[in-house]
């Protein structure tokens, strides 16, 4: 099972972590991230649909044999039962729609810290050395819109990857420091240039017409000729 299928299963069902799934959540800590907090969504959402019973109710039911409403009063609790229903329905909507709109220009300042998560959770790809088939990363970029018209770099891994509610792709091109991590996130919109920055890495997120461009590398590497040639041979489509 790899990333995207596991993801895709937890976002169905957060318990069904049982077999192949269980197994995947041990192995990658990313992954096993995203459980934690579908989890939490998961208990955050039964929370809200809890409804407290009055104590009582059901003495009362058996000791006289009638509801705690009588038939008469229901003409004046009907209203109140219909909007506090209103309100019940709406609470998991809520959650889910800030859930969903992580991308959003209002959620949007934690991205640097879930761009230096999704790189140091995945060390292994800094580590590959072969050059990625230049068809095949055409091929991937164009699964997004976009044409290849020059030399990208020498690119050591190029594939789908998981961003926060969406697909992206994951890039790692050689740098003068070191491998350079090249995200393209669809629907993380950002109004500005954002900085990212930690003790042995830096780089910035740049906003794109379709969501942002994650671009990192080692302390020092300057980013911004990476980007200037990603500007200048990769076309993007309306």
């Amino acid at each position: 099972m790899d990333c995207l299928e596991f993801r895709r299963k937890i976002s169905q069902d957060p318990n069904a972590t049982t077999g192949e799934a269980g197994e995947h959540a041990l192995h990658c800590p990313e992954c096993a991230r995203e459980l934690e907090e579908a989890l939490r969504f998961e208990k955050i959402l039964m929370k809200a649909l809890e409804i407290d019973v009055p104590p009582g109710i059901a003495e009362q039911i058996e000791r006289t044999g009638k509801p705690v409403f009588q038939p008469a009063s229901w003409s004046c609790f009907m209203p109140r039962l219909a909007m506090f229903t209103s309100m019940l329905l709406a609470i998991p909507l809520v959650a889910w729609l800030v859930f969903k709109s992580a991308g959003m220009p209002a959620f949007a300042e934690g991205l640097p810290k879930m761009v230096l998560a999704h790189i140091d959770g995945e060390p292994e790809l800094l580590q590959k050395r072969e050059r990625v088939d230049s068809d095949r990363l055409a091929s991937l970029l164009a699964e997004y819109g976009a044409v290849v018209i020059g030399d990208v770099g020498h690119v050591t891994y190029a594939g789908h990857c998981w961003i926060r509610t969406r697909t992206g792709l994951h890039l790692v091109l050689h740098g003068a420091y070191g491998p350079v991590t090249v995200l393209l996130m669809p629907g993380e919109f950002i109004v500005d240039r954002q900085p990212v920055n930690s003790d042995y890495q830096s780089g910035a997120i740049i906003p794109t017409a379709y969501g942002s461009m994650a671009v990192v590398g080692y302390t020092g590497e300057t980013v911004d000729h990476i980007v200037r040639r990603l500007d200048r041979v990769v076309m993007w489509g309306e």
